[in-house]
């Protein structure tokens, strides 16, 4: 009898069991779990560039995701990690660990998520010692600047960094005691170029100071520029575009008292001391763009002589810009456009008001020997005729467009050695947006046969400035 209850209990329980329904019993989730290693790698396994890969699994389901976190070296405190869980579907990733002193050690903690959102309680864990070397750089021009500038330059450098040029992450830039607010240029970058503003009304002596960040946060040494920075002074920019040949100690006064007296006060930016070819590197430290912003007129001058290759490709493609936006632009050059010219004839003749230009039918090219010319002032404008002493040879000759100011030309058969039957223009103002630009080709400063050649500079002078 007792053994036939025990029975029936049985079989009452095997029905009641087998009449519930499947959703009625449900066991707990068990979480997932996490395993890491370090990626096969072709860096040194030490160096501060490292990937790590993860991966887990879920006896009950599926992985949905990881979330990992870092723990910093204490000393790195000048470049820490973030300490927070960071979630990512992926199975791995590269890591820039901070290591700012040789030699740095990190802990990584990676947890599996699963889907039902449960979380591996026992992450999986590495701990990094990593090395990193600093970043290099170097000054471009360095021992080739400028020793004074008006106060806006442009810096040039060369970065690197042994475990790579592409490892480094940015530069800092800063003049004097502005350390907490630099300039910030990209890896990318290899100048910079510092205007007026940043200069806060600070003159004299001024250092400028440049680092190399890498993606660990390694700075490089501090490289130094140290230079004299002078004011600006009046709204006209005088450039002094000539390099040290046997007359410019006349060429510069003569310009500079004709300035004076026609407008007043005004700023010399003098490339003086450099060498005479165009693509000398220190004369990228001039920085044009912004100097030409402060100012309503340049004067730029390089004559004589031809030999002395002017710098004027440098603003090649300002100086349209420059006078289409209002500015005045004088250029006395006797290189600017022709055989040899500094700028392309097929945009910059349009600008300056020039048809045509004349050919030497000797030579082959546009320039001509001045010889003593007589360069006689076209009408209406209040210009004097000039006499050229001695021989200049490059001088371009010109036929104007219609609706620019012609301001000089010579004599037909003033050109002795080939039939010249009609005048050959030297001098022309011309309209170009909402400013003025003006091309003298003749040597003015060597034009005084007549004792009014600075009379004349300071006519030009306020025919464009007015």
């Amino acid at each position: 009898m007792k053994l036939k209850t025990i029975c029936l209990l049985l079989t009452g329980l095997l029905v009641v069991v087998g009449c519930a329904e499947k959703g009625d019993i449900s066991l707990p989730n068990v979480p997932p779990e996490t395993y890491t290693a370090l990626a096969d790698s072709v860096r040194n396994p030490t160096v501060y560039i490292q990937e790590v890969k993860w991966w887990g699994s879920d006896a009950d389901g599926e992985v949905a995701g990881y979330e990992y976190r870092w723990f910093s070296d204490p000393s790195e405190s000048g470049c820490p990690i973030d300490p927070g869980w960071v979630f990512t579907e992926e199975l791995s990733h590269t890591f820039n660990l901070p290591v700012t002193d040789g030699l740095s050690s990190h802990r990584i903690e990676v947890r599996a998520v699963d889907d039902d959102g449960a979380i591996d309680p026992t992450p999986s864990s590495l701990t990094l010692p990593v090395t990193n070397s600093p970043p290099t750089i170097k000054l471009w021009d360095d021992g080739a600047l400028p020793h004074t500038t008006l106060p806006a330059i442009t810096i040039r450098w060369h970065g690197d960094d042994p475990e790579g040029s592409e490892t480094i992450d940015h530069y800092a830039i800063w003049l004097d005691g502005k350390k907490a607010n630099p300039l910030i240029a990209s890896a990318g970058d290899t100048t910079i170029s510092i205007g007026y503003d940043y200069f806060d009304g600070e003159y004299g002596e001024r250092t400028l100071h440049l680092v190399a960040i890498d993606s660990g946060c390694d700075t490089s040494e501090v490289v130094t520029y140290t230079w004299q920075v002078e004011d600006i002074d009046g709204d006209v920019l005088l450039i002094d575009d000539l390099w040290d040949y046997a007359g410019a100690w006349l060429t510069d006064p003569f310009y500079r008292n004709a300035v004076e007296a026609s407008v007043g006060e005004y700023s010399v930016l003098d490339m003086y001391g450099f060498s005479p070819m165009h693509d000398d590197p220190a004369t990228y430290a001039f920085n044009f763009e912004e100097l030409f912003r402060l100012f309503d007129m340049v004067i730029w001058y390089s004559e004589p002589p031809r030999g002395s290759v002017s710098r004027l490709q440098l603003i090649e493609d300002l100086m349209p810009d420059y006078v289409a936006d209002g500015g005045r632009f004088l250029l006395m050059s006797l290189d600017a456009v022709g055989t040899n010219g500094a700028f392309p004839d097929s945009v910059f003749l349009p600008i300056f008001g020039i048809d045509s230009l004349y050919t030497n039918i000797v030579n082959g090219t546009t320039n001509q020997d001045c010889i003593n010319w007589e360069i006689k002032a076209d009408g209406g404008l209040g210009l004097d005729s000039i006499r050229v002493s001695g021989l200049f040879p490059g001088v371009e000759c010109f036929e104007p467009l219609p609706g620019a100011t012609p301001l000089y030309h010579i004599e037909p058969f003033t050109i002795t050695v080939f039939p010249q039957e009609r005048p050959y223009y030297l001098g022309v103002l011309n309209s170009w947006g909402s400013g003025k630009v003006a091309l003298v080709t003749a040597p003015v400063s060597r034009s005084n046969g007549y004792l009014n050649a600075d009379a004349e500079l300071r006519k030009i002078i306020e025919l464009v400035h007015d």
